[in-house]
């Protein structure tokens, strides 16, 4: 890849923003530029540099912007939605999605068929986070089908996976958990076969919803190895997510002491990572739920209402999951009678339904509405031309007369004279 024109800028930006960087890393690569940036995004969790990194992103993306390159400009977009989707500290979740969009669109004008496949996954990632799920699929079945073609396994486990998520959230769980066994079975011929922890991870609703309980719990001590095997316990997002789900295969299993070790332990290492250990409130929701359901309901409201809290700040309360949470803290508050107090979140939970609810009803509307205005538009233009075709058919059939009645003078001259 061509990179001589990109040096001059990204060579001030290290002077610039990186006073000290590993000795291997080559000053004047734009890659490796792009990896340090990778690098600090995904330790934001717990290095609480937000800011500072955030600023270092914004120059890159202008930077990119101004140098004509639709690689880096690509790769600098997907930098920004990173960063909105790693950071606590955004309040523009919307931003990813408008980031990953601009980046596939600078990389499909690259012959880079890594990073057009990439993007083709963040981007339907994306739009299932936002319940768009028609338009991620189209996105899905047309990478599957580039895929296919090129046997990139790794990235079409990666889309066997989205897939999973799909069919996840429109409770396909057969479907899910078939498209779970592509995506293992592709991870399996790649050169990366832990990544199927993702496929394993997004199949464990689907398995529990089931009822595979025993399966799930094979699933989740298969995913604690997986995580452990790529780095211990230090820093390990995905094995407090591994713990997290075990504990959940446990609760299912009626099996609440080990529930209750496992929400526990994945809270634990998240509180290990995070700067402020309110950060780690959305790992509390669990340890409540455990609470309840053994029949503990004064521990149990502080772990849900904490919970709550957290995502109501994050402007998360509006996913769909934690409804679920509203009830449970409403029937902690029931069971404890004060029932003011569970008629309050009752209610809480009845209006996120709704509003819910209104907001699709929205989309659907506005979706008729384009269809019926596009089929209106394409009647009028299929009457236009109808009536554009019938004026041609006039003209040519007069010509056609008159040539006629002139051939028929002629005759009737000649044969005359």
């Amino acid at each position: 890849m061509e990179t001589k024109n990109l040096r001059p800028f990204f060579i001030l930006i290290f002077c610039f923003m990186f006073g000290q960087i590993d000795a291997s890393v080559e000053p004047n690569s734009p890659d490796s530029l792009l990896n340090v940036l990778r690098d600090e995004i995904s330790e934001l969790v717990h290095s609480g540099e937000d800011e500072a990194v955030y600023q270092k992103v914004f120059l890159v993306l202008a930077e990119a912007r101004k140098s004509g390159n639709d690689y880096y400009l690509g790769e600098a977009c997907f930098l920004m939605a990173d960063w909105h989707r790693t950071s606590p500290k955004s309040e523009r979740r919307d931003s990813i999605l408008h980031y990953d969009k601009l980046g596939l669109e600078s990389i499909l004008k690259t012959d880079s068929a890594e990073a057009i496949n990439r993007g083709y996954n963040r981007v339907s990632v994306d739009l299932l986070d936002a319940g768009d799920y028609e338009k991620a699929a189209k996105y899905l079945f047309d990478l599957l089908e580039m895929l296919e073609a090129r046997k990139d396994y790794y990235e079409l486990g990666m889309t066997y996976v989205n897939l999973v998520y799909l069919n996840r959230e429109i409770m396909e769980y057969e479907t899910a958990l078939s498209f779970e066994k592509k995506a293992i079975e592709n991870f399996e011929k790649s050169d990366q076969p832990d990544a199927q922890f993702n496929a394993l991870l997004n199949a464990m609703i689907p398995t529990i919803k089931l009822g595979r309980l025993d399966e799930a719990l094979t699933k989740s001590e298969k995913m604690i190895e997986i995580a452990l095997r790529a780095g211990g316990e230090e820093n390990n997002v995905n094995l407090a997510k591994a713990y997290s789900w075990r504990g959940e295969a446990y609760l299912n299993l009626k099996n609440y002491d080990n529930a209750m070790r496992d929400y526990v332990k994945a809270w634990a290492l998240i509180k290990a990572i995070v700067v402020d250990e309110g950060d780690a409130d959305g790992w509390k929701g669990n340890p409540g739920k455990a609470y309840l359901r053994m029949g503990q309901y004064e521990k149990a409201i502080p772990y849900l209402r904490d919970f709550i809290n957290h995502m109501e700040e994050r402007d998360a309360h509006r996913i769909e999951p934690v409804e679920e949470f509203y009830f449970l803290l409403s029937d902690a508050y029931k069971k404890l009678g004060r029932p003011d107090s569970a008629l309050f979140y009752f209610e809480a939970v009845h209006s996120l339904k709704t509003k819910r609810l209104e907001a699709r009803l929205t989309e659907v509307k506005t979706e008729l509405a384009v269809q019926y205005q596009t089929r209106e538009k394409d009647a009028t233009i299929i009457s236009q031309s109808d009536k554009l075709h019938q004026q041609k058919l006039i003209q040519w059939l007069t010509i056609g007369v008159a040539a006629l009645l002139f051939i028929i003078l002629i005759g009737l001259i000649l044969n005359f004279r």
